[in-house]
């Protein structure tokens, strides 16, 4: 976890690669010298630069250790939580959106690595080789490479998101809440050969509601049963009918020279109760 801290403020932050989305997009940050920002993982200070005019940060290490440590944090904290792999359709698209992110920014490593790192790593036609690290590391963590993983049942591979999510949502899969929420906010992320997901989406929500409403239905008919059943088990005993009269003109519900019957107000509260 990282915490980022500027202009009064403190952010805490999943992995580097969110740091440098925050870097990127947060305006309130385009004013700020480098040193007015403090970032730190795990309780250690992480130096913050600009290079280029662009907020970053700089790392020890090898350009090898220091690109791989940024993978390794998106594998363990989204793609593999606990230690079990998730399938594109359960991870959330902002965190799925930083594995391709890694891949990005393989054309531009300066932003990351320091020319001296990159110069250590180089071979002699200054090539680094991370973009075909980044390659068979993903294939041995995730089972797939930049070409992204198979969707659905069609044994055809795609790197995009919103394609694995319409198609396990069409092969009645359950995808999480939390993934489909982002695009409830974003409905146009399913765009051309997917803009189906948008209807399967709306219609998960309709299920959904449909579900709530008839488990309320259900309670409340089991209720009345059981109410009925409890009131006429009541009427069988006299002394407990006047017992609870008593009760009803104790709280000012009957007065003591009514006629009002009980049945309405027993069924109530029994219901009531049986429904709480």
């Amino acid at each position: 976890m990282y915490q980022l801290s500027f202009a009064g403020l403190s952010l805490s932050i999943g992995t580097l690669f969110e740091v440098l989305a925050v870097f990127r997009t947060d305006a309130r940050l385009l004013a700020l010298e480098s040193s007015e920002i403090v970032l730190q993982h795990c309780g250690q200070p992480v130096r913050v630069i600009r290079h280029n005019g662009s907020l970053t940060v700089r790392r020890p290490g090898t350009a090898r250790d220091v690109f791989l440590s940024l993978l390794d944090e998106i594998d363990g904290a989204y793609f593999r939580p606990n230690g079990a792999l998730q399938a594109a359709w359960q991870i959330r698209r902002s965190r799925w959106k930083l594995l391709y992110d890694a891949f990005d920014l393989t054309s531009t490593l300066r932003l990351i690595i320091s020319s001296e790192q990159i110069d250590a790593a180089a071979n002699g036609q200054g090539h680094i080789g991370l973009h075909e690290l980044l390659q068979s590391e993903c294939e041995r963590r995730f089972g797939f490479r930049y070409a992204g993983p198979e969707y659905g049942h069609t044994r055809h591979l795609n790197g995009r998101h919103e394609v694995h999510v319409a198609y396990a949502l069409a092969e009645g899969w359950p995808v999480p809440e939390a993934v489909l929420d982002e695009y409830r906010q974003l409905p146009d992320r399913f765009t051309t050969d997917v803009t189906w997901g948008k209807a399967l989406i709306r219609g998960r929500t309709v299920m959904k509601i449909a579900r709530y409403i008839a488990n309320v239905a259900a309670t409340l008919v089991l209720g009345d049963l059981l109410a009925r059943q409890v009131a006429t088990a009541v009427y069988a005993s006299p002394d407990a009918v006047q017992s609870i009269r008593r009760l009803l003109m104790s709280v000012g519900v009957l007065k003591p020279d009514s006629s009002y019957d009980i049945d309405g107000p027993l069924l109530i509260a029994i219901l009531a109760v049986s429904v709480g």
